[in-house]
């Protein structure tokens, strides 16, 4: 019993760092690229590195919305395309089905499936040998 709770409570702890792991690497957005040092003393330079980094922050975003708009438009044109297609198919299909309407398959004659002729008749079995059978 000691080690089931033992192992409980050391799962236990062990799923909270792990979460916790987690959680700092969604905070941590970035790929770390411009992570500055905190054991930096110039304030000058911690200045300019910040907005190096605002900098370096804003045109990533520009290029980031600019290729999302890129993709929206490639995907208005895709959709396009494909209904384009669409309408396309469905008129050859609309022409193919009024040549071949009067030469449909026909279900009477040679094409229907036979009936078994040797075909054993189903009987009902009494209630009586239905208790005797063993399965």
């Amino acid at each position: 019993m000691k080690k089931i709770i033992i192992t409980a409570v050391f799962g236990g702890m062990l799923s909270l760092l792990m979460a916790e792991k987690m959680a700092e690497k969604i905070t941590n957005k970035g790929d770390g690229f411009f992570k500055i040092n905190d054991n930096i003393q110039n304030e000058e330079l911690r200045a300019e590195l910040e907005i190096l980094k605002s900098e370096f922050n804003m045109e990533r975003q520009k290029i980031h919305v600019y290729y999302q708009e890129q993709m929206e438009t490639l995907k208005q044109s895709r959709k396009k395309e494909v209904r384009a297609i669409k309408d396309t198919f469905s008129e050859r299909r609309k022409g193919l089905m009024k040549k071949y309407m009067g030469k449909m398959r026909d279900k009477s004659g040679d094409d229907a499936p036979k009936k078994m002729l040797n075909k054993p008749n189903k009987v009902k079995a009494s209630k009586e040998k239905m208790k005797k059978r063993k399965y």
